[in-house]
């Protein structure tokens, strides 16, 4: 398979990935526990000659409607809002959390609140993008990368975007 199908394949792949995703969204309230393969190529050039891929299994987490219970309770999450999906992640590098939250609210209004309470909460803003209509902030804590906020508007509704790893 030459690089170009390969890279085709993984493009299709994740693309039914975040739609299955999207339409998981829209259940009801559940938890599952799955383990996966992570497998991510050395370099792009190794994947033509068939030299063998790095290979990781990873435990997720998946919940809607709830964040798991040892999401670091030092984040903020925006008053009101609706969970719509918590990924807890396990691997060989540690854990990770990826939550996405939805609320009617303006967007300039949720960046403004998550640019007060992040610092007070013992997270530096190390850095922030503004452009229309979205805003991402990447976190420090304790002078350790650990993760980013990315909001933005769609449609009437806010989405916060959250990953850390603490």
């Amino acid at each position: 398979m030459s690089w170009k199908n390969w890279l085709i394949a993984c493009f299709i792949s994740l693309l039914v990935f975040s739609l299955t995703g999207c339409a998981q969204s829209l259940q009801p309230k559940t938890k599952k526990t799955t383990k996966v393969e992570r497998q991510a190529e050395t370099t792009l050039e190794s994947l033509p000659t068939g030299e063998k891929m790095l290979e990781e299994e990873v435990e997720v987490e998946e919940s809607v409607g709830e964040l798991p219970p040892d999401f670091p309770k030092a984040l903020p999450i925006y008053e009101g809002s609706k969970i719509i999906q918590a990924l807890k992640t396990k691997g060989e590098e540690g854990e990770s959390f990826h939550v996405i939250l939805e609320t009617t609210d303006d967007q300039s209004v949720v960046t403004k609140y998550y640019e007060k309470s992040l610092p007070e909460n013992g997270y530096d803003i190390e850095a922030s993008l503004e452009a229309p209509g979205e805003d991402v902030f990447t976190l420090k804590q304790k002078q350790k990368k650990v993760g980013l906020v990315h909001i933005y508007a769609e449609g009437s509704r806010t989405i916060i975007d959250i990953a850390l790893t603490p």
